[in-house]
């Protein structure tokens, strides 16, 4: 068989088209676009079964005579630039400016779908609108604002260019909120990359495509570099290295969730990296109970139906509440987080410190912090001690003339 035949035969068999910039296949399955990259390799022994030189037949399909087909039959797509004026589901596209639904079309680019289909009758979810209060502790902008991000995750496109933190310590909730919001998606639509892993030389391409990215359990450790997630947040088109292929080049539209015992300590205070946080506490305990979460997904299908009312409303508005942001800020202003550091910071420290030994118990303990020396270095002994003069902290002379702070006092 030659290259061009099969080429036209899986054309014929399956509703294919190609992102033309980066040869990427995608096929048009239930109403929604989803990656294609290994339909040559799947099929052609059903197509070829006696073929000799199988690998060069599939190398010439994949990477010369299937994307020439498709392209000259007007069969492309653009997987990086999702319409966001469709929420995708079962029932067909929910259009977020009018609130009605349409029926399905692969014209449309739509490259995620929630599998259910909504409730079209009375909603009711007294178990979800429990939970949500339960794990809010009863703070009702808090519970908005959490509503509002779940709601904007199922708009594609990630048009505020932002990602959600959930912070707090465990039996919280935030575990079953992150699996709630996995049920909203395909699988093939989800992506699993931490902070650390999408710097790494093959994390971008793991997104590519991808409509919903979590991480159930970011790392608290230092955060040196963050430009790879600024770029993956904030519609930069990037460099996307792929294994036994030329490189990629697209943007990154994934709604990234991520939960977290204790905010990381950040190289980054740049208004760019903060803006792009939505930060929500956690501070209740939550009771396991069997089955829980169970009832949570048979509430799916009036969830989603709110949710999508609730995107039509806000239009990309999220209201922001609690003090979660405010957190962030100290984690990433060096000495702000020294000074409220409960367990080994100056919030620790009781008793006396001579002003000549402030600076190095700050040292100390941005290094066990795992703080980088260029970071630190941007803290000079008067920034220090300007700051603690700032916050209040007693400052007076002892027995023999040595200036000396007070703690716990």
């Amino acid at each position: 068989m030659k290259p061009g035949e099969l080429a036209r035969l899986l054309d014929k068999d399956f509703q294919l088209a190609v992102d033309v910039e980066n040869s990427e296949f995608w096929e048009y399955s239930g109403g929604a676009w989803r990656r294609a990259d290994r339909i040559v390799r799947r099929h052609v022994i059903h197509y070829a079964p006696d073929q000799d030189r199988l690998r060069q037949l599939v190398e010439d399909v994949e990477l010369i005579t299937l994307p020439a087909v498709l392209e000259e039959a007007g069969k492309v797509v653009t997987p990086d630039e999702p319409d966001p004026r469709f929420i995708n589901h079962l029932g067909g596209l929910f259009v977020v400016e009018t609130g009605e639904t349409i029926p399905h079309d692969p014209a449309v680019m739509s490259f995620s779908r929630v599998p259910l289909v909504p409730e079209t009758g009375r909603i009711r979810m007294p178990v979800t609108n429990a939970f949500l209060s339960e794990i809010t502790c009863g703070d009702k902008d808090l519970e908005d604002y959490l509503l509002d991000l779940m709601a904007d995750a199922l708009v594609p496109g990630n048009q505020r260019q932002a990602a959600t933190m959930l912070v707090g310590e465990g039996r919280n909730g935030k575990g079953a909120l992150l699996r709630l919001m996995g049920q909203m998606f395909r699988k093939c639509d989800q992506t699993t990359e931490t902070f650390q892993s999408m710097s790494s030389r093959f994390g971008p391409i793991t997104l590519y495509g991808s409509a919903f990215n979590y991480d159930a359990d970011m790392s608290a450790r230092y955060i040196s570099d963050t430009s790879v997630f600024k770029k993956a947040t904030g519609g930069d088109v990037m460099a996307m290295e792929r294994k036994y292929k030329g490189t990629a080049y697209a943007k990154v539209w994934a709604s990234m969730w991520c939960s977290v015992n204790k905010i990381p300590r950040s190289a980054d205070s740049s208004y760019g990296f903060l803006r792009r946080w939505d930060v929500v506490d956690f501070d209740a305990k939550v009771t396991p109970v069997p089955g829980f979460e169970d009832q949570l997904a048979a509430e799916l299908p009036s969830l989603v139906t709110f949710l999508m009312d609730r995107a039509r409303r806000q239009r990309g508005n999220v209201r922001r509440a609690g003090a979660g942001l405010e957190r962030l800020n100290a984690a990433v202003d060096l000495v702000k987080a020294w000074m409220t550091d409960e367990d080994s910071g100056m919030a620790a420290m009781s008793g006396t410190c001579p002003r000549s030994q402030i600076y190095g118990r700050f040292k100390a303990w941005a290094e066990d912090e795992g703080i980088r020396p260029d970071r630190l270095a941007t803290v000079t002994k008067s920034d220090l001690q300007a700051r603690l003069a700032a916050a209040g902290v007693p400052l007076h002379k002892a027995h023999g003339g040595i200036w000396t702070y007070t703690f716990g006092g």
